[in-house]
């Protein structure tokens, strides 16, 4: 039924697979940040893992970040307003549309070929976001913590701590594509 998106879906170029790995390096980077400090300043131990929410309190001190947390809010709320209005206008226009289409065409086919897309477009959007939740609550947390045991097991271990990394980095980037091919199946599926 779908087979012809299943390319789009699951396809990733170079630039994409580069650029889901490095916005992965970058997250674990952020949110080990105190650890990577406390361990260039010579401390001696590691910095106890926060979870994910109070290393966000810890950025509210920074004033430029906090005005660009603050336009990027804003602008997202201002972008599902916007989705919001055009989904509307989208519905009326296709319900005026349809109520031409009723007076001139008779047969509109089963109720279950016409509810099949709209189901399977509830089901993904679903589970992107069970997926989501899943990613931010249970498997950041766990990425971070191969990161951080990276970071400080680098001078003593360096090859013992590859592969942390490599752990980190790739179980975050395949979170990160997971996400990507639900999404991409979600505004796929006509």
């Amino acid at each position: 039924m779908f087979r012809h998106l299943f390319p789009k879906i699951f396809r990733i170029s170079l630039a994409g697979a580069l650029l889901i790995i490095s916005l992965s390096l970058a997250a674990l980077v952020i949110s080990n940040r105190a650890n990577i400090a406390s361990k260039f300043s010579n401390a001696v131990s590691p910095v106890a893992q926060q979870s994910f929410a109070t290393q966000l309190q810890g950025l509210n001190d920074n004033k430029v970040l906090n005005f660009a947390v603050i336009v990027i809010t804003w602008s997202g709320v201002g972008l599902v307003a916007y989705t919001i209005i055009w989904i509307g206008m989208l519905i009326l226009t296709e319900a005026r549309n349809d109520i031409v289409v009723e007076t001139e065409y008779v047969n509109r086919g089963p109720l279950k070929d016409r509810l099949r897309v709209p189901l399977i477009q509830i089901a993904l959007l679903v589970t992107t976001l069970l997926v989501l939740g899943l990613s931010f609550n249970n498997l950041f947390p766990i990425w971070s913590v191969f990161f951080a045991e990276f970071v400080w097991r680098i001078p003593t271990d360096l090859l013992g701590s590859i592969p942390n990394f490599l752990i980190s980095v790739g179980g975050l980037s395949l979170n990160a594509y997971v996400v990507k091919v639900l999404f991409t199946a979600l505004i796929s599926i006509e």
